[in-house]
């Protein structure tokens, strides 16, 4: 008998779908993307009110509290340089999880139909002695 007929059982495919959907769904991530929306919010704030103070600093004894102002700002930039990217990842893992839920049983019987190699297997060639 072909391995092939096996890996195309209805009870087979549904177990495969639903280990290939678990296996590829993200589980925490989401939970984070409101968390680092707000950090990102909070960051850019930050950033805005001390270039608002570093434009407002007129006086020459007030270059060291802008130089500061400046690594400050140089800071909160970076931060927000890897918030976004953080926020960009969990965009990805979005639309796959989008993807990953149209995955159907269908879907994946195609894929197991049109495997070559399956169609050449046989339960006895797999067996060991």
């Amino acid at each position: 008998m072909k391995v092939s007929s096996d890996l195309s059982s209805p009870e087979f495919i549904s177990r495969i779908t639903s280990l290939v959907k678990a296996s590829l769904t993200p589980k925490d991530e989401f939970d984070n993307e409101k968390t680092i929306r707000g950090d990102l919010a909070a960051n850019t704030k930050k950033v805005d009110v001390l270039a608002a103070m570093l434009a407002e600093t007129t006086t020459p004894s007030a270059l060291l509290r802008q130089i500061e102002i400046l690594r400050q700002i140089e800071k909160y930039e970076a931060e927000r340089s890897q918030l976004v990217t953080r926020l960009n990842e969990l965009e990805h893992l979005v639309a796959q999880e989008e993807l990953i839920n149209r995955l159907t049983d269908r879907d994946v019987m195609q894929a197991v139909q049109h495997s070559e190699a399956l169609a050449t297997l046989d339960r006895n060639d797999l067996k060991t002695s």
